[in-house]
């Protein structure tokens, strides 16, 4: 019940011509996700819980890490260049009266 409510939150969320893009990249993180839960359950047995609580924890930081990075927000940089141009044809262009 839960991967198809995701999926189609996720589907109706983004443009059409870009749908099987982001589908298949979320279906490749799931199964990334699955893979490394099972191979982390077989090495934990071999490795000291220490070890284990640090792999852990420095995935989640880098999962932190990605989403702050994919989710904060830039500030528009300003391009004069752009705007001395506007200038420009803004001045060229004549404005006759009626």
């Amino acid at each position: 019940m839960y991967a198809p409510i995701i999926q189609t939150m996720l589907a109706n969320s983004i443009p059409d011509n870009k749908r099987s893009s982001y589908m298949a990249i979320y279906n490749i993180a799931a199964i990334l996700g699955v893979s490394t839960a099972g191979i982390l359950l077989i090495i934990s047995t071999w490795l000291p819980a220490i070890v284990m609580t640090s792999m852990i924890s420095v995935m989640g930081f880098i999962s932190i890490l990605l989403m702050w990075r994919l989710t904060v927000v830039k500030e528009p940089t300003f391009d004069s260049s752009l705007l001395q141009e506007e200038i420009e044809i803004s001045n060229s262009i004549q404005i006759s009266p009626h």
